[in-house]
């Protein structure tokens, strides 16, 4: 295991080196690995995540938090997604941890997150995020729900960020078995 002062003035591993094994085959360096240790699964187009985004700088041979590295940088982007991400997207470590707190994205797709940094360390990616679009119905309320043949009824709802653009209404006569 090598050890260097590199990583914001502490005497930290930051990768292991492996061999020569008994055959004399060469040295393998193995670089820290960054993880996503807390993410969303789920979340709404153009709205903050409720759950804050974590990568940890771990040990290449395990799962083990680099806790002492305060330095390393480490970068959001998308690894599979057409929208944007948007929010801070470069955190530094603290303890070994970057925390990513308000993030959005803009667009109802299931995505998923990549990480890098700087010094490099292996990149990660996250798990999926289901991003979906849902409307809240303000009128009618429960209270009017049983509707009248023949009469004319206005229907309402809220959105965040305005981001649908049509609307399919259904109705049933029979509680709901046939629409």
């Amino acid at each position: 295991i090598a050890h260097v002062a590199a990583l914001g003035g502490f005497e930290t591993t930051i990768f292991d080196i492996s061999g020569p094994d008994p055959l004399g085959n060469p040295f393998a360096i193995k670089l820290p690995k960054l993880a996503f240790t807390q993410q969303p699964t789920v979340g709404t187009p153009g709205v903050p995540f409720t759950t804050d985004v974590t990568v940890a700088l771990q040990r290449a041979d395990n799962n083990s938090t680099l806790a002492l590295d305060n330095s390393t940088l480490v970068t959001l982007g998308l690894a599979s997604g057409t929208g944007a991400l948007a929010g801070t997207l470069t955190r530094t470590v603290v303890n070994g941890v970057a925390t990513f707190s308000g993030l959005s994205y803009d667009k109802a797709e299931t995505i998923t997150l990549s990480a890098t940094s700087s010094p490099v360390a292996t990149p990660g990616t996250s798990s999926a995020i289901n991003l979906t679009q849902s409307l809240n119905l303000t009128t009618p309320s429960a209270a009017d729900i049983t509707l009248q043949v023949g009469q004319s009824y206005s229907i309402t709802w809220t959105e965040p960020k305005s981001l649908v653009s049509s609307v399919k209404l259904s109705y049933s006569t029979d509680g709901g078995t046939n629409y």
